[in-house]
């Protein structure tokens, strides 16, 4: 069990991790995977690095969050 402490902590620190992840992790990686991937230059895969930034920004900020919620929530799933 985490103490409430860290609790508190953590969520007063999410935002800025969120933040974090979807500026700045998620397009340099993003940008890095495609050129790696396509073996294009930068400007030549922007489409495609476009759709996977869109993409990933949508899973962090929507999809990860909701099923976050419900598995830990207070209903079916927490295991009460």
């Amino acid at each position: 069990n985490l103490s409430t402490s860290v609790l508190e902590a953590f969520q007063h620190s999410i935002g800025f991790l969120i933040w974090l992840i979807t500026i700045v992790i998620i397009p340099a990686s993003a940008r890095k995977l495609v050129t790696k991937v396509t073996g294009k230059e930068k400007e030549q895969a922007s489409h495609l690095s476009t759709a996977l930034i869109l993409l990933a920004r949508l899973l962090v900020v929507l999809i990860v969050p909701l099923v976050v919620l419900v598995i830990f929530g207070s209903a079916c799933y927490a295991g009460w």
